[in-house]
């Protein structure tokens, strides 16, 4: 493309998406950057502009952690216009209030492990689920807050008399399921459920 028309192109992009998405954003000048910063929850995000036709996304959380990060060349405004759509898109999820989740096993040990791989799996789906392991004795002493408690195979006996202290919220996990890690089923039970 010739570089009048880029820079003519990314201008205009700039000032659109200033216009139509970035008005509630605070914008700094860097250089010859302008930086774009919001807080949503509890993440930071930043849109940067720079003046060599790169764009710079990211949202950090309250511990400064990268939770999400792109930065690529403005090609046209087809190209980035998608991008930060899905930026946008990503961050309205951010407002939605995570569903917590747990699953309980008899001790805790082996389902700390199989929590960690299946939450892998949840944010791979973009889900907005926080799952924890929680032992059994726990569970029912403590009898926490829950969305949604699932049950391994090692404590599904015990499912009747969950359901009469959390009622509608607990489901069996298949034994095939959890011995064999199929994560998918598990997610789509998950979503039948909620």
């Amino acid at each position: 493309m010739n570089l009048f028309y880029k820079d003519l192109s990314y201008t205009f992009f700039y000032l659109w998406v200033k216009k139509r998405y970035l008005n509630d954003f605070k914008i700094s000048k860097v250089g010859d950057s302008a930086v774009f910063t919001k807080s949503v929850s509890q993440y930071t995000i930043t849109i940067s502009f720079y003046p060599n036709h790169i764009i710079e996304e990211q949202i950090l959380d309250k511990e400064d952690k990268v939770s999400y990060y792109m930065h690529y060349e403005f090609i046209d405004v087809l190209q980035a216009s998608r991008f930060i759509s899905d930026l946008i898109q990503y961050i309205n999820n951010l407002d939605i209030q995570k569903r917590k989740i747990l699953l309980c096993c008899s001790c805790g040990i082996t389902s700390t492990f199989f929590v960690e791989q299946l939450q892998n799996n949840i944010c791979a789906c973009q889900l907005n689920i926080k799952l924890e392991a929680m032992d059994l004795y726990t569970l029912t002493q403590e009898k926490p807050e829950a969305d949604l408690i699932l049950l391994s195979p090692q404590v599904g006996h015990c499912y009747h008399s969950l359901s009469a202290l959390f009622p509608n919220h607990i489901v069996k996990i298949p034994i095939t399921d959890y011995a064999a890690y199929h994560y998918a089923n598990i997610i789509q039970l998950i979503k039948n459920y909620l």
